[in-house]
């Protein structure tokens, strides 16, 4: 880190509009089924995992509009980055990483059977793990480190879970050590939301969530792209690559955004 954030000129609106808050979140849901219905319905077969990323990226831009959630980027995918790794808050998150450029995500293997989003998720080429088989681990690991050599870019949450922070947990040293085999580019990601809100953890469920907080019609969220990491020791790529996150974190949290209302 070589500077504490600014984020005095990235200002955001806290609008209020004419419609009720539980208008404002049953319109968004509305917004979100329409969207992955048609990203779904709309996905070519036969495309490659370039076109699917694209149109995953271009995707979540709209949706990100259509839902009211301001994604406010500190810097920027790396031209070099092969995989991004990133703290994970909530669901949120892979639409805030597709938001800043394409890019292939690893998902647990229960999202696929989520009802429009495991569809929609598919389409986008999302690589789907059962986490409690080491097989599957391993399967992932290669179908990623493969994509990601090839000219991909892959996405994925270490942590290997959800947290409400303010840090990250613990880094999972898996990808890191394919990654260093294959000498891939790594970029760290930290992806913070100025309202505790935002985050879903144990306990919570998806529909209450969404609806909860979708109910203001503006969420701001802020990602923070790091600098590209490169290493033949897995170990050490996992450990550098936690310990810029975790400090990211702690400057998004420290600045203060100007609200306008």
């Amino acid at each position: 880190m070589q500077s504490t954030y600014d984020l005095s000129r990235v200002p955001y609106s806290r609008r209020r509009d004419a419609l009720p808050a539980t208008a404002n979140a049953l319109l968004a849901a509305g917004k979100l089924a329409a969207t992955l219905a048609r990203f779904t319905l709309g996905a070519r077969s036969g495309a490659s995992d370039a076109e699917a990323e694209q149109r995953a990226h271009r995707t979540a831009r709209s949706l990100a509009r259509q839902l009211g959630l301001a994604v406010h980027h500190v810097g920027q995918p790396h031209a070099d980055a092969q995989l991004l790794v990133a703290n994970h808050r909530s669901y949120l998150d892979p639409l805030a990483l597709l938001h800043g450029g394409p890019c292939s995500l690893l998902a647990k293997a229960e999202v696929g059977s989520w009802p429009l989003v495991g569809a929609a998720c598919r389409a986008a080429g999302t690589t789907f793990v059962q986490r409690e088989r080491k097989e599957s681990r391993s399967a992932a690991r290669h179908a990623l480190t493969v994509r990601a050599a090839s000219g991909g870019r892959v996405a994925l949450f270490p942590e290997g879970t959800t947290t409400a922070g303010p840090g990250c947990l613990p880094f999972r040293p898996g990808m890191f050590h394919a990654a260093a085999e294959a000498n891939l580019a790594v970029q760290p990601v930290a992806i913070h939301a100025p309202s505790p809100e935002v985050a879903y953890v144990e306990g919570h469920h998806f529909g209450p969530h969404f609806l909860r907080l979708f109910r203001a019609p503006h969420v701001p969220m802020f990602v923070a792209w790091g600098p590209v990491l490169r290493g033949n020791d897995g170990a050490q790529l996992c450990a550098a690559a936690e310990r810029w996150v975790d400090g990211a974190l702690a400057e998004l949290a420290a600045a203060r955004p100007v609200v306008r209302r």
